[in-house]
């Protein structure tokens, strides 16, 4: 009841939820946690609910209830001024993601049609219990649905495999008339050359991307010359993160390919930087970072097996770069 009648709660957080039975034994029961429900359903303020760490019971009788409840008509609603009007965020993170969820949420997706970031973070495997990641077939329903009904403003996935049908649907996020979406986080989501080349077209080509970051992926050339192209054209990147050739180190023409897209780059400010390359090339990366007219501010480097003489050349630069 408060949450029905509070007319300024704007963001909702369910954190470590266990389904059971009983609420003093094994858990909070979905019963008296999901009894608010209703009250979250009728909400006039309430512009975003994140899971975090919940069991896939609870997140399945929340969404289920959703989804009864946005297919009923208007009139039927206990208040038609209600019923999530202004959604506009949804994420859950380090969840069980089941196949019976995913269908759920994909079928919830397409009652309305207000929101603006989705977040999905899949927990990591850590016991044969574990439900893993979810399949291609089974993710790219619920993208689908996002496509259909939402233009997204951030896409962020963690920990899903992406194969074809999901990237497929990511492609028609970017490319589409009037897309809106400015961040594109694609993280640890199994993504190589071959993966990455569905959608570097369209990422190329896309005039609102601000943030993109596809850490936690196997980035080979193919890639990294997509992500170049991106550097050399866009005109409203600034923020981007990614891991390139882990398994071997970049060339020094490469690093200089690199610097080069980078300094084309006039709205980047901040780079998160993963990769391995030798001397020459580092210096070649130096000398971009210590261009006092680039507009990087925040630079993160990672995993990079810098030497010493690595390190004075890095030193040197952004020591000659006051905007870092």
């Amino acid at each position: 009841r408060a949450i029905s009648k509070n007319t300024t709660l704007k963001h909702l957080y369910f954190i470590d939820l266990e389904g059971g039975p009983d609420a003093y034994a094994d858990g909070t029961s979905d019963h008296y946690v999901f009894k608010v429900t209703q009250g979250v359903l009728d909400s006039m303020s309430l512009e975003t609910i994140c899971f975090n760490n919940c069991d896939v019971a609870c997140c399945l009788e929340f969404f289920s209830r959703f989804l009864r409840y946005r297919s009923q008509s208007p009139s039927r609603r206990q208040r038609d001024i209600g019923g999530l009007e202004k959604f506009k965020g949804l994420g859950l993170t380090d969840c069980d993601l089941t196949p019976h969820l995913l269908s759920v949420i994909a079928n919830s997706l397409l009652t309305f049609n207000t929101l603006e970031a989705f977040e999905l973070f899949s927990v990591e495997e850590e016991d044969e219990q574990d439900y893993g990641s979810p399949k291609d077939e089974d993710m790219s329903v619920v993208l689908e649905s996002l496509v259909k009904k939402h233009k997204l403003e951030c896409l962020a996935l963690e920990g899903i495999k992406l194969g074809p049908k999901s990237l497929g649907h990511v492609k028609s996020m970017l490319k589409r008339k009037g897309s809106r979406l400015e961040a594109l986080k694609l993280v640890r989501c199994d993504i190589d050359d071959k993966a990455f080349k569905i959608i570097s077209a369209d990422l190329v080509s896309n005039k609102r991307i601000q943030a993109l970051d596809l850490s936690g992926n196997e980035l080979g050339a193919v890639s990294r010359e997509g992500i170049e192209s991106l550097l050399r054209r866009s005109k409203t990147l600034k923020n981007l993160s990614a891991e390139f050739c882990l398994s071997e180190y970049l060339r020094a023409s490469e690093a200089e390919d690199l610097a080069e897209s980078l300094s084309c780059s006039k709205s980047l400010e901040i780079l998160y930087l993963q990769t391995k390359t030798s001397h020459l090339g580092w210096q070649c990366l130096g000398n971009y970072f210590g261009n006092a007219d680039c507009s990087l501010k925040d630079l993160q480097l990672s995993d990079c097996n810098l030497l010493s003489a690595d390190l004075r050349v890095l030193a040197s630069a952004i020591g000659s770069n006051p905007k870092l």
